[in-house]
């Protein structure tokens, strides 16, 4: 179960918001609007600057499928690790730079 913006549970599966940031971070490098591709998804970029954010795995599973075509480079997902900042991922983020191992974050 997820909290939704109303601070409801829902079954739904869902995503942290900042992981799409950094794929549109890669979307906008390769030279194409992420503009359009949000809006065929129906993802309101004002999400992508919560830090609390979370977005529907749906659509986190969409973003990753249009970026691959409409980029043409099936490797992108390589790509997005050079736009991910250590806040991307809050807690889990800094917890991982100051661990031994993975195991240990």
């Amino acid at each position: 179960m997820t909290l939704t913006d109303s601070n409801k549970l829902t079954d739904e599966p869902t995503t942290i918001a900042s992981w799409a940031l950094a794929v549109c971070r890669t979307i906008d490098a390769a030279g194409i609007d992420r503009q359009k591709i949000l809006d065929e998804i129906g993802i309101d970029k004002s999400i992508l600057q919560d830090p609390n954010a979370r977005l529907p795995t749906q659509q986190m599973t969409q973003l990753w499928r249009r970026a691959v075509t409409i980029t043409a480079d099936e490797a992108i997902g390589l790509k997005v690790a050079n736009f991910v900042q250590p806040t991307s991922f809050n807690a889990l983020s800094f917890s991982l730079l100051v661990s031994e191992s993975l195991a240990d974050a």
